[in-house]
């Protein structure tokens, strides 16, 4: 059942593991829609170096168990 995404511009999220069986997370946007993703975090249209990390420093703060 798909649900619809309370981001502008996110279709799914999904996880891939290379040939070297490294594991990355893909964010699959509606190019339509790719300006209103980005605004959505405060960046630039296309800024993919900012939402990168964006989501790092998510992950380390879902790590650490808490935030700043």
């Amino acid at each position: 059942m798909a649900t619809q995404s309370e981001i502008p511009g996110l279709k799914q999220i999904y996880e891939e593991t290379d040939a070297d069986g490294k594991t990355r997370f893909v964010f699959e946007i509606d190019d339509d829609r790719s300006d209103e993703f980005f605004a959505r975090f405060g960046l630039q249209p296309g800024d993919e170096a900012g939402f990168e990390a964006l989501v790092i420093e998510a992950i380390n703060n879902f790590v650490k168990g808490g935030s700043k």
